[in-house]
C-alpha cells in the first residue's frame, strides 16, 4: 500500500532508496499502481507505466505528499507525514503512466 498524490496525468509517491520497492524501482523502472475508491469498493483504476526517480526529494514534490492530509480520506496526520518525507535517503517517484484501466462507477 502506497499514498500517493497526482498533478496532472503524473502519480507521485515516495519511499526511500534502501527499501524494496526503492531498490526494485531503481533496478527496474517498470510500475503499476492500484488505486481503490473507499467508497464505491468495487471502483478501482489501474495505472502502468514506469517511474523517474527524483533522488534528491525535491521541496515542491514533497509538498505534493505533505498536502495529502488536507484530505478527508487520509488517515494520518501533518505531524506524522512530514518527517517522514524529509528523512535521509528518501526520494519521490514519478509515474509516468503508458496504460490505465479499470471500472468508476459514479457516485449515488
Amino acid at each position: 500500500m502506497v499514498s500517493f498524490a497526482r498533478r496532472g496525468d503524473r502519480l507521485y509517491f515516495t519511499t526511500t532508496l534502501d527499501r524494496v520497492k526503492g531498490r526494485s524501482l531503481a533496478r527496474d523502472p517498470r510500475c503499476g499502481i492500484t488505486i481503490l475508491n473507499p467508497h464505491e469498493p468495487w471502483s478501482f483504476v489501474n495505472v502502468e507505466g514506469e517511474v523517474v526517480i527524483h533522488r534528491d526529494n525535491p521541496v515542491e514534490l514533497r509538498r505534493l505528499i505533505v498536502d495529502l492530509v488536507d484530505h478527508p480520506d487520509y488517515p494520518w496526520s501533518r505531524d506524522e507525514i512530514e518527517p517522514m518525507v524529509v528523512a535521509p535517503r528518501r526520494a519521490i517517484f514519478e509515474l509516468v503512466p503508458h496504460r490505465t484501466s479499470g471500472v468508476v462507477f459514479p457516485p449515488q
